[in-house]
């Protein structure tokens, strides 16, 4: 199995990182091919004022590398903090360039007034890592969880990916040591269990019928 781990936190050295790193371990134990992408170590800032729809962006070899990432990828792992109600602003530019038109899904000739897309990355799973300083059921029950809805929905599902469940883990503010470490173990074997194995099986299959 390839899985991309993408770390969103803007800062190497945060609790999200760690998060991944446990992600990380724990897959690579159980042999999957597993690749991570720091976002702090990418050079995205260029892009802060990309137009989306407008104009393309100019091809690094940052971004050239970030979408054969994905597109090689069976499970992508998406970690990261909530700020202000939302993902950071760095995760949100590394959607925009990355799951790009031709490169994450296509636009399909309209059929009257129906638009229709071509889901590029179809057959492919998704697994969001998210921190934040309210309880899940807070966030979740109380907030409505804009980000899983936004990620799941407008950009994950749109392309074709399924997302399994989140794993939110908060609050960050009010942990103890103690409870951080069984964060960290927990992601740990996220890693290591991954997927169920009807989304195993899946992406699979995915990955069989690209590669013929």
């Amino acid at each position: 199995m390839k899985i991309l781990v993408v770390d969103g936190h803007p800062s190497r050295g945060s609790f999200v990182g760690a998060l991944a790193d446990e992600y990380v371990a724990g897959a690579r134990g159980q042999g999957h091919d597993v690749e991570v992408l720091r976002l702090s170590e990418m050079h995205l800032e260029p892009y802060m004022t990309y137009q989306h729809g407008t104009d393309d962006p100019v091809i690094t070899p940052d971004l050239e590398a970030m979408r054969t990432q994905l597109v090689r990828a069976d499970h992508i792992v998406i970690a990261y903090p909530i700020w202000w109600g939302l993902p950071p602003a760095l995760l949100k530019v590394y959607f925009e360039v990355v799951f790009a038109p031709g490169v994450a899904f296509r636009y399909l000739p309209r059929r009257g007034s129906r638009v229709r897309w071509e889901r590029l990355l179809a057959g492919r799973t998704a697994q969001l890592l998210v921190t934040g300083d309210a309880p899940p059921w807070f966030w979740r029950f109380v907030r409505g969880a804009a980000d899983e809805r936004a990620l799941e929905r407008s950009i994950l599902g749109f392309c074709g990916v399924s997302t399994m469940a989140t794993a939110y883990f908060g609050s960050v503010k009010m942990s103890t040591p103690a409870q951080r470490q069984e964060w960290l173990e927990r992601a740990r074997t996220l890693g290591a269990t991954g997927q169920s194995r009807r989304a195993r099986r899946s992406a699979m299959r995915a990955a069989t019928a690209r590669k013929s």
